[in-house]
This record gives C-alpha cells, sequence and structure tokens, in this order.
C-alpha cells in the first residue's frame, strides 16, 4: 500500500498499486524528484505461481493506476529486490537482481524524464546480498552510482562490496569495482555487508558499509569516488570511529548535494548510537 503527503497533511486514502499473489518479500522502494513526483518501485509475481517481476507506479500529483507496469520481462526466472532514484530534474535510474542459470545478475533501467529506456546490465555475481537490495544514487546530471555486495566464487560466505559508475550519454555502465577485498562478514552466516551510497551535485560518489576487521567486530567503513577518478579509496575503505569494544549492527548513510556525509550506526550491548559526519 502507498500514502502521499499533500497540501499539508498525509492522504486518507490508500493506494494498492497491484493485488498480491503470493506472501514473498516485496521490497518496496520510493524516490521523490525536485518537482514532487516520484515512483514507487518493487517485485512480486504478476500471476500465482510464476516468477516474480519488477513493478513500477508513477506518483505526479497523485498515484497513477494506468502507469503501474513491469520494469523487466524476462521470464525465466526471479527479479527482485529493486531499488530506484531520481534527481532534482525528473531524471532517474532504477536497479534490480535478475536470477539466471549463470548466477544473479544486476540490472538498471534509466528514466529520461518521460520514459524508461531499455534495460541495461551492470554486473554479476556468485551470490549478491539482497537485504538490503542494492543501491543506487544519481546527480543532478543523470550521472550514477550503483552499490551492492557480493560473494565470490572461491569463497562463498564472505560479502565484499562492488560498485558501477553509470555517465549520462553513455549507453553502458562502467565495469564494476570492487572497493574492498578482505572483508569477513558473512562467515558466520548471519551478518551482511550493507553498502549504502550518495552523490553531491558534482557527481562525487560516497560510500559506507559495515565490515568483519581482524578483531572480529563489525566497523563501518566508508570510502568515495570522485567525479574525475577512476577508482574507489582508500583502498578496502577507512574505518569510522571505533571505541575499541562494540561492533555495529543496523546503520544508516545520507549525502547531501554540498557533499556532507552522514553515517549513523547502533553498536554494543547497550544498542549506543553513533554518528560520524564527512565534510
Amino acid at each position: 500500500m502507498t500514502c502521499d503527503f499533500r497540501d499539508g497533511d498525509w492522504n486518507t486514502t490508500l493506494n494498492m498499486p497491484l493485488m498480491g499473489t503470493d506472501s514473498g518479500d516485496r521490497n518496496p522502494r520510493v524516490a521523490v524528484d525536485g518537482m514532487g513526483r516520484g515512483f514507487v518501485i518493487w517485485g512480486q509475481p504478476a500471476v500465482p505461481n510464476e516468477v516474480s517481476s519488477v513493478w513500477t507506479e508513477r506518483y505526479d500529483g497523485g498515484w497513477q493506476a494506468p502507469s503501474v507496469e513491469p520494469l523487466e520481462s524476462y521470464d525465466d526466472d526471479d527479479a527482485d529486490t529493486p531499488s530506484v532514484a531520481l534527481n532534482e530534474t525528473g531524471a532517474g535510474m532504477a536497479i534490480w537482481q535478475q536470477i539466471t542459470a549463470a548466477g544473479p545478475e544486476i540490472w538498471a533501467r534509466r528514466f529520461d524524464g518521460a520514459r524508461w529506456q531499455n534495460p541495461v546490465m551492470v554486473g554479476m555475481g556468485f551470490l549478491v546480498e539482497w537485504d538490503p537490495p542494492p543501491q543506487v544514487a544519481i546527480d543532478p546530471a543523470g550521472d550514477a552510482v550503483a552499490i551492492w555486495s557480493q560473494v565470490l566464487p572461491n569463497n562463498h560466505f564472505v560479502y565484499d562490496v562492488f560498485a558501477a559508475r553509470f555517465v549520462a550519454g553513455t549507453a553502458a555502465w562502467e565495469a564494476p569495482q570492487a572497493l574492498e577485498t578482505d572483508n569477513m562478514i558473512g562467515s558466520d552466516l548471519t551478518q551482511y555487508a550493507k553498502p549504502l551510497v550518495g552523490m553531491d551535485r558534482a557527481g562525487n560518489a560516497l560510500a559506507s558499509w559495515r565490515k568483519v576487521t581482524a578483531s572480529n567486530r563489525v566497523l563501518v567503513h566508508a570510502s568515495q569516488r570522485a567525479l574525475t577518478a577512476a577508482t574507489w579509496s582508500p583502498v578496502n575503505g577507512t574505518a569510522l570511529y571505533d571505541d575499541g569494544v562494540g561492533s555495529a549492527l543496523s546503520t544508516d548513510f545520507a549525502v547531501s548535494r554540498d557533499g556532507t556525509a552522514i553515517a549513523a550506526w547502533t553498536a554494543g550491548p547497550a544498542f549506543d548510537a553513533w554518528v560520524s559526519v564527512y565534510r
């Protein structure tokens, strides 16, 4: 169900884009542009017992019922865990995980302000983390960055963070890059890297994620890629504040258009809240 805020109040009329046909995960995500238009994106089968597809619905002064449509048309296996981002002028980028016989793939579609363009593959991995879904950010020029974590074929229980950049005006994404190669998270089958990403108005990207260090504690790490840079730095990320005792649990991350970034997390047996600011 969706609900929108207009004219100083929440609309009391709920909107259900598409009737559910199973009890699977939907992973709904929303994004809004600078003029109040937006999208909700989610995954579900079109009919019972069929594969999951990724769907969107447009918001433009109200939820546009005729705009409920599948974003991908792959019929052989599931598409799920989508994310979407919009910039100030209404351009956007959606990404999702597509399951294939060869393994999971990350796919994307660009929204040019009026319609969704053809889908393009971003990358693939042996096993891609789905909670939270792969993330995407977009800058005012329409450049985008997708980020996710995946295990490698030679180590099936350890997630490392990868990212790929899309440059506006090009047809394909740049090849994915590993932000790290030494994360031990996932080795006990209960931990996830949960990478998050944002972009400033100049096209610089900043990311944060959870990482198990040699001390066997989980710390929040961060990395950045400047618009003119070819790689992310520093290599393997830099650890944010460490009290020497606790492990980072739930996390969040936001980047403003002026380049200020804030990472927040809880840590330790008392679930203390910590914040680190980049500016």
